[in-house]
């Protein structure tokens, strides 16, 4: 018997990256200067004065200035560890509606980093984010929206943020936009849509997806059968250490379904998803 269909809703907790040195037409030219400096004490690894810069420009409101200076300040690059200043430094860039600053807030918010933990505000934070179209930052908001954290469970809003999120190649929302497509929560079934969110999260080397695909493929769910096909997508997952890949490759294997029967091949399969803690293929 094959696996359920299995799909993950998982937060993802990723700190922006230093954004480029290019300003805002609107930001004053000292601020800019203060940034660009910024940057290229930050690349020559002088992290001290790439501080001092950073603070400067984000005292003259330059948006990336006051993001960049967060992330030096929440890695203690260039001094101490300060999460209470990085979390002051995303917010006013997040309130200028910087949106890598307001997925940064977020995860600050929601995981009591640097202050309080705060829910509701880390939902509105995701959504500032999401709304400057931060492909995370939407992610984020539809994990928050589908379990009820920080407000009321929208599952028809959840959908539309996963969907935001994939179409800006964020690979494990495209997964989640499968799940709920498939499931039918936040709107109508649509099996053949989740088929394609979940090829695009295998695209995206996101191995959930992967065996989420085979496994469509496989049942026919969505599209026309096709086992062959189902045994490349369950090796993709499985070479992605998901164990349920592994598991499903084995038993096409053992049963010669999409191809020919491999007794060897299913038993190194059952082996690897017991060695990645899949209890029933041990």
């Amino acid at each position: 018997m094959f696996d359920k269909l299995h799909l993950m809703i998982a937060a993802a907790l990723l700190v922006g990256l230093l954004t480029s040195a290019s300003g805002l037409a609107a930001t004053p030219q000292s601020a800019r200067d203060a940034n660009n400096a910024g940057m290229a004490a930050y690349n020559a690894g002088d992290f001290t004065s790439a501080r001092g810069h950073f603070q400067r420009a984000c005292d003259g409101d330059h948006l990336r200035g006051c993001h960049n200076l967060g992330v030096l300040l929440e890695e203690g690059q260039g001094g101490p560890v300060d999460a209470a200043g990085a979390r002051d430094a995303y917010r006013k860039a997040c309130d200028s509606e910087y949106a890598s600053s307001c997925l940064n807030l977020g995860l600050m918010l929601a995981n009591g980093h640097g202050g309080p933990a705060n829910a509701a505000a880390a939902r509105d934070a995701y959504r500032r984010g999401c709304d400057g179209h931060d492909a995370q930052a939407c992610f984020n908001l539809g994990n928050m929206l589908l379990d009820g954290r920080g407000g009321l469970a929208d599952a028809a809003e959840a959908r539309a943020a996963y969907r935001r999120a994939c179409n800006g190649d964020f690979a494990i929302a495209c997964s989640n936009l499968g799940l709920i497509l498939f499931s039918g929560q936040g709107g109508p079934a649509d099996a053949a849509g989740a088929r394609d969110a979940f090829r695009r999260a295998c695209d995206g080397e996101n191995a959930p997806g992967c065996h989420n695909l085979g496994f469509m493929l496989n049942t026919g769910e969505g599209g026309p059968a096709d086992a062959a096909r189902a045994r490349g997508f369950y090796r993709k997952a499985c070479d992605g250490n998901y164990a349920e890949g592994c598991t499903n490759l084995g038993i096409l294997l053992r049963d010669g379904t999409g191809g020919p029967a491999d007794p060897a091949g299913a038993q190194a399969m059952f082996t690897r998803a017991c060695e990645l803690g899949h209890e029933t293929s041990c």
